[in-house]
């Protein structure tokens, strides 16, 4: 047990080398430029995002390297240049993490493959934060079959957020918005998360009362910072 646990800390410390993170590149380059944006259709710019672009290997213990790390630009914009070490052109993927306050975590993976002297876009989408109220009322389910479902989701524009909407009661506890006979019935549940600012926040509603099933899809527009509230009765 104890070779184990050494094995799998030398392999940590061997993938959190960072002695070459933003080596100066001399010949054999690969350059990653791109931008990172937010709200509506990924528009708005992003200044002083903090960056940090990975090559990550495949199999079950994966081992990374970070290679570049830095800022965005006033316009949102990024790039890295830099000499890709032994077998990173063959295997594994390149991605590139961003992060800044009052914003969603957020990443993406460049799933083509790179050659030497090639210059490739990789792109984030990060979207601010904001409030979000659900309010869903008069369940009182009779039929074994009645389900009240209000998934909240949002467009990531072929980004990887970190994150998800996890929705909490008035004692924040994290609840499941699906709610079918064996739930206890309630005239008005508010749940609350945090969203997604500058941009739609999308309700997959699901309704199945009395054997009728009626099922959509909507939505709510809701500025960065602010808090929106959505209906949802039964």
């Amino acid at each position: 047990m104890r070779i184990v646990y050494l094995l799998l800390l030398t392999l940590l410390v061997i993938s959190c080398n960072d002695d070459d993170v933003n080596e100066e590149c001399i010949e054999d380059c690969v350059t990653f430029q791109g931008k990172i944006s937010s709200g509506l259709n990924s528009m708005d710019p992003v200044e002083d995002a903090e960056l940090s672009f990975e090559w990550n290997s495949p199999g079950i213990i994966s081992n990374s390297r970070i290679i570049a790390t830095g800022l965005s630009d006033s316009d949102g914009s990024y790039t890295f240049t830099f000499s890709p070490q032994d077998g990173e052109l063959l295997e594994g993927k390149f991605k590139l993490f961003s992060k800044k306050n009052d914003f969603w975590k957020s990443s993406k993976t460049h799933q083509e493959i790179v050659e030497i002297d090639g210059n490739y876009d990789l792109s984030v989408h990060m979207p601010s934060k904001s409030q979000l109220k659900l309010l869903l009322k008069d369940f009182d389910p009779i039929h074994e079959t009645d389900v009240f479902s209000v998934i909240p989701y949002f467009e990531d524009y072929g980004s990887e957020t970190r994150d998800v909407i996890r929705l909490y009661d008035n004692e924040q506890q994290q609840r499941n918005p699906v709610f079918d006979i064996d739930d206890s019935p309630f005239n008005i549940l508010e749940l609350e998360s945090e969203g997604v600012g500058d941009q739609y926040t999308y309700f997959s509603v699901l309704k199945i009362k009395n054997s009728v099933r009626t099922e959509y899809i909507d939505s709510i527009y809701i500025s960065s910072g602010e808090k929106g509230i959505y209906e949802s009765t039964f």
